[in-house]
């Protein structure tokens, strides 16, 4: 009875982990440009600075690390 319900499933989990894996990578690339972006606003100056802040992106970029990893929090 398992096998048979796990040999229906497994088309679906051969689709799924992809995508899966493809939605982690696209994740992982936006708190790397979130992370940046705290970098740009920490060494800037003046003006720029204050567009920057405007922004959040360290509260971003610290919320989509503790969505990736929960045991950070």
């Amino acid at each position: 009875m398992i096998s048979e319900s796990l040999a229906v499933l497994k088309p679906y989990l051969s689709f799924f982990h992809p995508v899966t894996m493809w939605i982690l990578l696209v994740v992982a690339l936006y708190a790397m440009y979130l992370g940046v972006q705290v970098r740009r606003m920490r060494l800037a100056d003046g003006d720029i600075k204050k567009e920057l802040v405007k922004g959040r992106f360290a509260i971003r970029h610290h919320q989509i690390g503790c969505y990736i990893n929960p045991r950070q929090v």
